[in-house]
């Protein structure tokens, strides 16, 4: 009887050992995951700071912000100065294109809307590849195991969201809301009697 207890005893202190050392190795890879974050956020943040400090490093800026391509068949309103935004970027990717590739052919509608649509999946991937390094720097949340980067997706969106619904209120319900909130105002040149 006493030979059985010791076995039961000896094989939970074996199950406890291994659940231990399980657990050290997952400590330890969840201790070089944050390790390698952090310096990934670090050098990122060290990047971002240089870039900001020093934005010429890549050479002077010269190309204008409405260049003369986008200008083309554009008729400037009392109310609307410049091309819209579409039209720049396309002259923009004009440009980039003839320099490159060292020829005057202009990039075809297609292709611009092509790399315009490389541009903005770029830009949300960046995006939501930051937000989620950030919310798992300052709250420890793996939101980098959710497939598809959905969490970050929404959260990017529901940012967007009320960012507009505050813009829009700014600039409709700024003054209005001020006027509305205030008591009405009594006539100071009228005489009670």
């Amino acid at each position: 009887m006493n030979n059985i207890s010791e076995n039961i005893n000896l094989s939970t202190v074996r199950t406890v050992v291994r659940e231990l050392s399980d657990i050290r190795a997952s400590v330890a890879k969840i201790a070089e995951t944050v390790t390698s974050q952090q310096q990934f956020i670090r050098e990122d943040i060290s990047h971002s700071f240089h870039a900001v400090n020093h934005p010429d490093d890549r050479g002077v800026r010269h190309i204008p912000a409405t260049m003369t391509e986008a200008c083309v068949g554009f008729i400037p309103t009392r109310t609307n100065k410049t091309p819209s935004a579409t039209s720049r970027i396309n002259a923009l990717i004009n440009f980039l294109w003839k320099k490159q590739q060292g020829t005057d052919v202009n990039v075809s509608a297609e292709e611009q809307k092509l790399i315009r649509f490389q541009f903005h999946i770029q830009q949300k991937l960046y995006y939501s590849l930051r937000l989620e390094e950030l919310i798992f720097l300052n709250y420890q949340f793996a939101l980098h195991k959710c497939r598809g980067r959905w969490a970050a997706a929404l959260l990017l969106q529901e940012a967007k969201l009320s960012g507009e619904v505050q813009e829009e209120e700014l600039s409709l319900g700024g003054a209005e809301s001020s006027v509305a909130s205030s008591p009405p105002r009594r006539n100071m040149r009228s005489r009670r009697v």
